[in-house]
Order: structure tokens, then C-alpha cells, then sequence
């Protein structure tokens, strides 16, 4: 099963909640959702960033 994270813009309150696999997501920080245009409509992309508070990301190469 792949996880899923979904941003639900709540318009009346003004918020951004973030969730993983339909449960709320604990401790992030903040969320920036910028756009990249090309040169039609069809190509813009949303760009979500999330930062979260006392967390580690740890990268493991593995051969």
C-alpha cells in the first residue's frame, strides 16, 4: 500500500491540515505551496513543502 498525504485547504478558517493516510499529520511546522508555470496552463505545477518541528529525515544508501 502506498502512503498517501493529503492538504486539505479549509477556505473558512484559513488553515492548511495536513494528512497521512487520512489521519492528521503531528507536527509540522508550516506548509508553503508555491507554483511553477510553463508555457501553457497545462503545465503548471504545485510545488508543497512541509516543514516539521523536532524531526530527523536520515538518508540510507543502500547497494
Amino acid at each position: 500500500m502506498k502512503n498517501k498525504i493529503t492538504i486539505e485547504r479549509r477556505k473558512k478558517a484559513g488553515v492548511l491540515v495536513p494528512k497521512l493516510n487520512g489521519e492528521i499529520l503531528e507536527g509540522v511546522k508550516n506548509i508553503n505551496i508555491s507554483y511553477s508555470y510553463g508555457e501553457t496552463e497545462e503545465e503548471k505545477k504545485e510545488i508543497v513543502e512541509l516543514t516539521f518541528e523536532n524531526s530527523e529525515i536520515e538518508i540510507i544508501d543502500i547497494d
